[in-house]
């Protein structure tokens, strides 16, 4: 599972895929994800486009965990100059029962980047989060909101504009997946209690309250 450069992906849902831009200090990361992921019980794979521009060689850590625990640690160099190349995130391992977390950590110099995909079905495309710690830096599309906390939905479920309002064209949530939520739901003018899902977007849905369970197995919440 080793590679020459962490892939950051990002989950795009209610319009276009989000790309990434991070200040590094020395120069600038970006990154596309446009679909393509699968994943079963040994194996997840994300085509990611990888772009980059350092003014000098920049060394990274890179931690991997499955389900909390760690099964890959390295060091690398992330080449100065412009670069634009086909990266993968993910790769083969053990037999996992369903769903399973994939996390990788990658440390630069001034900021780390945070990358989780889960795993809730054979043959399905995991469900992928990407936040950025440390560090100054701009991105197309906001990062984990503070204060949210990752669960599984235990429905399905249309994605709703606001609270008891409309749903959003024909997106939808499915039973089994993990997405991170507002741990502080809001009752709408009948009472009825609804949450905030973080989409990657700048605008987040709403879903029943009742449709959202624990935390995936793994996560450490």
């Amino acid at each position: 599972m080793r590679r020459a450069i962490v892939a950051i992906i990002v989950l795009f849902l209610l319009g276009a895929a989000v790309s990434p831009v991070f200040a590094a200090g020395n120069g600038l990361l970006s990154l596309d994800y446009s679909g393509g992921a699968t994943c079963d019980a040994t194996s997840m794979f994300i085509p990611v486009a990888v772009t980059s521009d350092f003014t000098s060689p920049t060394p990274f850590t890179e931690v991997i965990s499955l389900n909390g625990t760690t099964i890959d640690s390295h060091t690398g160099l992330q080449s100065a100059g412009h670069l634009s190349y086909a990266g993968v995130f993910g790769g083969t391992f053990a037999t996992q029962t369903f769903p399973y977390t994939l996390r990788d950590t990658a440390t630069f110099p001034t900021f780390s980047v945070n990358i989780q995909g889960v795993c809730n079905a054979s043959g399905s495309e995991p469900v992928v989060t990407i936040w950025f710690s440390g560090g100054s830096g701009l991105f197309e599309g906001p990062s984990v909101p503070s204060g949210y906390v990752q669960r599984t939905i235990t429905c399905d479920t249309a994605v709703f504009d606001v609270p008891g309002g409309s749903a959003v064209g024909d997106n939808r949530i499915k039973a089994g997946q993990s997405w991170f939520v507002n741990p502080t739901p809001k009752k709408d003018a009948s009472g009825r209690s609804w949450t905030q899902v973080y989409v990657s977007g700048y605008i987040n849905p709403w879903i029943w309250t009742s449709c959202v369970g624990p935390a995936p197995a793994g996560f450490g919440q």
